[in-house]
């Protein structure tokens, strides 16, 4: 998990994080989401979920590099 506050770092409040863990208790979701994460995923990883959770944090507009111009 991401140490207390990180989330009100100047800048990292857009940063996307998700959760990769071994324990699949609705406890354990809740908890994550509860500290900020915005996603939860469960070992073994099934790659199709992991992109799902990846694009649910993309920005609408799927663009995820440098804004250039």
């Amino acid at each position: 998990m991401p140490p207390p506050g990180a989330c009100a770092l100047p800048g990292l409040a857009a940063v996307p994080v998700i959760a990769v863990t071994a324990n699949s208790s609705a406890q354990s979701r809740d908890a994550c989401l509860a500290t900020g994460m915005n996603e939860f995923v469960t070992k073994p990883i099934d790659i199709l979920r992991l992109a799902d959770a990846v694009r649910r944090c993309l920005p609408a507009g799927g663009s995820t590099g440098p804004q250039t111009g």
